[in-house]
């Protein structure tokens, strides 16, 4: 994975080169300081993403994101800042930034690449607590029109082991119950069981709060409740505590091989 690093703190800038090459998965093509040399290096390297601070000297790294996305709308943008300010928030998800995640959330930051890369949206948590509002106030990401309250957009990955003793994972609005009776129906199985809270990771490999459909040690088949079908996006765990993905019903899907349908109470 190519990256280009724009910060206008230079040590900054070294530090996310020294962490992210030591993954092993990662190379810093690029380093820039301001908005301007942001331009300049995506056209002359054209990376996989370009990991990006805001607020800097000159052109700020939102300008400097607009101009890029209008010339080339494949580009991936993560947004990684200090500030979660409203207007900065509003502003990434309008001119299509692929990201937007806190310096503060230091161990995320790869994570977070690594999603992008595969084509997912990601928010910090932060970020996350205020979107609902954010979001729902935007004409582009209006889920009013679907009859939706802010937590109904959000979903939950629950894993349960059916009667056979394989395992599935059943994803529902953060705000409904899982039908245990129309799960089952749903996987061909007598009944289906939630896993205890203490085999999550054995089972996962993701901890508590952070367990998500995708990246699962082992790819269980999923069923995603049918009303998410009719929504252009919605936001599952990231993997991590704290972080978000962004997608649309029908990416998540095909990447999961999962399937819709009613699965709520």
């Amino acid at each position: 994975m190519n990256i280009v690093v724009i910060d206008d703190d230079k040590l900054v800038a070294i530090s996310l080169k020294t962490i992210l090459e030591s993954t092993g998965k990662i190379k810093i093509s690029a380093m820039g300081h301001s908005g301007e040399e942001a331009i300049s290096l995506y056209d002359q390297y054209k990376p996989d993403i370009i990991l990006m601070d805001i607020r800097m000297q000159g052109m700020s790294g939102l300008e400097a994101g607009e101009r890029i996305l209008a010339s080339d709308s494949s580009a991936k943008i993560l947004y990684l800042t200090t500030f979660s300010d409203d207007e900065y928030i509003v502003k990434a998800l309008n001119i299509g930034a692929k990201g937007y995640i806190l310096k503060q959330d230091f161990n995320g930051i790869e994570p977070a690449l690594q999603a992008v890369m595969n084509g997912q949206r990601v928010f910090g948590e932060s970020v996350m607590d205020r979107l609902p509002e954010l979001i729902s106030g935007s004409e582009s990401f209006d889920y009013s029109q679907f009859g939706l309250t802010d937590k109904e957009w959000e979903l939950t990955t629950l894993v349960a082991q059916g009667k056979s003793g394989s395992y599935y994972c059943f994803l529902i609005p953060v705000a409904l119950d899982l039908d245990m009776k129309k799960a089952a129906k749903s996987v061909e199985e007598k009944s289906v069981e939630l896993i205890h809270v203490k085999d999550i990771t054995k089972i996962t490999g993701y901890v508590r709060g952070g367990c998500t459909p995708i990246g699962m040690k082992k790819q269980f088949m999923t069923v995603v409740h049918e009303s998410a079908a009719e929504l252009p996006m919605f936001f599952i765990s990231g993997g991590r505590i704290g972080t978000q993905i962004h997608l649309s019903p029908q990416e998540l899907v095909k990447a999961i091989r999962g399937k819709f349908e009613d699965i709520i109470l």
